[in-house]
C-alpha cells in the first residue's frame, strides 16, 4: 500500500517541477510574437490622408411668374365653312380664281353664261311697258264711263266692267314688275361671287363642254 502512494507522490513532485517551466516557454514566445508585432508595424506604410470635403455650388433662387402649358395632338379647322353653288343653271363661261387661293368677300368666282338670263330680263321689261300701256287704256276707258254715267247713257253693268279692266290691268302691271325683278336676279345669279374672306377649296367643275349644263360649285373656308 505505500509503494503506490510513494509513486504518486513522486509523480506529482515531478509535474509540480514541470511546471515552471512551460509558463516560462509560454512568456517567451508571447514575447517574441509581440515583438513582431511591433516590428511589422514600424515597418508598414503610413495611413493615406482623408479626401477633401466635395465641392458643392451655390446658387440663388430666382422668383418670377410662369406659365403652365401642355402639348397635344390636335388639328386646325375653320371658324366658318361655306359650300358655293350657283342658283342658275347654264354653261359655265369663265372661273377667276386657282384652287387655294385667298379671296375676298364679294370676289368673282365663276361666271355662267348670262345671254339667255338677259334676254329673259328684256322680254319681262317688255311685258311691263305693256301691262302700263293696258292699265292707261284701262283707265282711260273708265274715266269716260264715269262722265257719262251721271246721264245715264250707259249702264251701271258696262260701267263696273271697264272699272274691273282697270283693276286686272293693274294686277297685271305687278305681275309683270314681279317677274321683271326675277329676270334681274336670274342675271345677277350667273356672276357667282365669295360670301366670305377666306380660303377656297378645288375647283369641282371646269368650263362646261358643249351641249350641256352645269352647276358651279366650291368649298370655302375662313
Amino acid at each position: 500500500m505505500l509503494e503506490p502512494l510513494v509513486r504518486a507522490g513522486a509523480e506529482a513532485h515531478a509535474r509540480g517541477i514541470a511546471r515552471p517551466c512551460t509558463r516560462s516557454r509560454r512568456a517567451r514566445f508571447a514575447t517574441a510574437l509581440l515583438g513582431c508585432g511591433i516590428a511589422a508595424a514600424a515597418c508598414s506604410p503610413p495611413p493615406a490622408p482623408a479626401p477633401p470635403p466635395p465641392k458643392v455650388d451655390v446658387v440663388q433662387p430666382i422668383e418670377k411668374e410662369i406659365t403652365e402649358w401642355d402639348e397635344f395632338t390636335a388639328r386646325f379647322d375653320a371658324i366658318e365653312t361655306v359650300e358655293v353653288r350657283a342658283r342658275v343653271t347654264g354653261y359655265i363661261e369663265s372661273i377667276h380664281f386657282h384652287d387655294g387661293a385667298v379671296v375676298k368677300k364679294g370676289d368673282l368666282l365663276f361666271i355662267i353664261d348670262p345671254r339667255p338670263y338677259e334676254a329673259a330680263q328684256r322680254r319681262a321689261e317688255a311685258d311691263v311697258e305693256l301691262a302700263k300701256a293696258r292699265v292707261q287704256l284701262a283707265k282711260a276707258n273708265y274715266d269716260r264711263v264715269l262722265s257719262i254715267r251721271t246721264t245715264n247713257a250707259i249702264s251701271k253693268e258696262e260701267a263696273d266692267v271697264r272699272e274691273s279692266t282697270v283693276k286686272q290691268a293693274e294686277a297685271s302691271e305687278l305681275q309683270a314688275e314681279a317677274a321683271l325683278e326675277s329676270a334681274k336676279l336670274d342675271v345677277q345669279y350667273t356672276h357667282i361671287t365669295a360670301p366670305i374672306e377666306g380660303r377656297v377649296s378645288r375647283r369641282l367643275v371646269t368650263k362646261t363642254r358643249r351641249g350641256r349644263s352645269w352647276r358651279g360649285r366650291a368649298a370655302m373656308r375662313c
